[in-house]
C-alpha cells in the first residue's frame, strides 16, 4: 500500500513488511512510530503493516500531524 500516514502499536505487536509481502523488515510494539519520514518529507512509503497479535493500531495523516506538531514542540521533536 502507498500511505501518507504514521502509525503507531497503542497495544499488542505489528509487522512492518516489505513489499514482496513476505520479509519483516522489523517489529513495531507499543509506542513505538513507523512512516514518520514519508509523512514529514511528504513521500510515500511502500511498507506494509500486520498485526501479528491482538493490537489497537493508530494512524495520523498528514494534516493531524502538522496540527499536532504545530501546539505541540516536543511531539514534533520525538517524532523526527
Amino acid at each position: 500500500c502507498l500511505l501518507r500516514v504514521m502509525t503507531t502499536a497503542v497495544a499488542g505487536a505489528c509487522e512492518i513488511v516489505l513489499p514482496d509481502g513476505k520479509n519483516v523488515a522489523c517489529n513495531l510494539v507499543m509506542g513505538e512510530i513507523a512512516g514518520q519520514l514519508a509523512l514529514i518529507n511528504d513521500t510515500n512509503h511502500d511498507f506494509s503493516l500486520r498485526v501479528s497479535a491482538f493490537s489497537e493500531v493508530l494512524f495520523l495523516e498528514k494534516e493531524e500531524y502538522e496540527e499536532i506538531a504545530a501546539e505541540s514542540e516536543r511531539f514534533a521533536e520525538y517524532v523526527e
